[in-house]
């Protein structure tokens, strides 16, 4: 469950709303929430248009299986029943733990220049990080066909080596979500498989610094010393510090890194095999209502969403350089008319 709590910027001051030691007016929403089932969510949708149009119903069927633990409460409940209900997701394999409960999310979101901000964000997902068995996949297209497993990092890491082992090379591809800076290390555990991963500056960061640690234990950090906040004006700047970081997830055989960049779009970094080369694109953020896309909670799933619906709707995935921009020129659409409605 998702609680996404909006301040409201003090009209008279200008002041920023939200402050520590005391509350602050603003309103709250209660959605279904969480990583992966807002992908099942949004892939979900996706599919239902997409098999009701001509170029649907001439392929084989899209279908999206959800696989993840919840606690045996109303609020699992009315999640996995609205995904079946509405969206005709498979989730038979959910599993109900009645010892835990159904994970939370609070988000506290600010009012910067007229744009929501997440200013902190409290997590209580123990309920995923139980260890949970192997899973077939969470989005495959017709059977013996192509195959995304979209994988989370608010697994723990034996529940992401259970998802991915005896991954089938030829049929089956793995789709790393960061999910966040503390928990996008646990790619180590798993880099060997992943196929695609969609990080932002600080997850990107963090996770190659994680693979630096696992070749030499105890080495630094790739330092930054200009761009401590890793904050930028353009996408070319931020390929300019963070082109390294890219490299040592395509050493480690990482196809491709969409590298999420807020209103300065994404960076589709596409390895290209046996060549040793990479390839760069720049995909701008579409806009909504006139202003470019922001990174706001939701917008991202529904990037990553789109991206992999995009993906696995090819007869064969081959994770080729015009491939992959098209894939992150879909989910941008995708996450633009997600925060458009999320706006109104």
């Amino acid at each position: 469950m998702d609680i996404q709590c909006q301040s409201e910027r003090n009209t008279k001051t200008n002041a920023t709303a939200m402050q520590r030691g005391t509350s602050v007016k603003g309103s709250c929403v209660h959605t279904p929430g969480g990583v992966g089932r807002n992908i099942c969510e949004t892939v979900g949708a996706l599919v239902s248009i997409w098999m009701s149009s001509s170029a649907g119903r001439n392929k084989n069927r899209l279908s999206v299986h959800m696989h993840s633990q919840i606690g045996e409460d109303d609020v699992g409940r009315k999640m996995v029943e609205q995904l079946q209900r509405e969206l005709r997701v498979d989730v038979k394999d959910v599993k109900m733990d009645s010892s835990s409960r159904t994970s939370t999310v609070v988000a506290l979101l600010d009012d910067q220049d007229g744009e929501r901000e997440l200013f902190a964000c409290v997590a209580d997902v123990a309920d995923v990080e139980i260890p949970i068995g192997r899973v077939r996949s969470s989005s495959r297209i017709g059977e013996g066909q192509s195959r995304f497993v979209v994988c989370d990092a608010n697994l723990s890491e034996e529940s992401l080596r259970n998802v991915v082992s005896g991954k089938d090379e030829q049929n089956e591809h793995v789709f790393f979500e960061p999910t966040s800076v503390t928990k996008s290390v646990k790619i180590a555990s798993i880099v060997n498989v992943v196929d695609a991963t969609s990080p932002n500056a600080k997850e990107l960061r963090e996770m190659a610094n994680a693979l630096r640690r696992s070749l030499a234990p105890g080495s630094p950090p790739s330092p930054c010393p200009f761009n401590p906040h890793l904050k930028f004006a353009s996408a070319q700047e931020a390929l300019n510090v963070l082109a390294g970081d890219l490299q040592i997830l395509h050493s480690h055989g990482v196809k491709v890194v969409f590298l999420t960049l807020g209103e300065l779009g994404s960076i589709v970094s596409s390895s290209c095999g046996e060549s040793g080369k990479t390839r760069y694109a720049h995909v701008k953020a579409e806009r909504v209502n006139g202003t470019s896309t922001y990174s706001v909670v939701g917008a991202g799933d529904a990037f990553v969403a789109g991206v992999v619906f995009k993906l696995a709707s090819s007869s064969k995935v081959k994770f080729n350089f015009k491939e992959n921009v098209d894939a992150a020129a879909f989910g941008s659409k995708v996450a633009a008319l997600t925060l458009g409605s999320w706006k109104k």
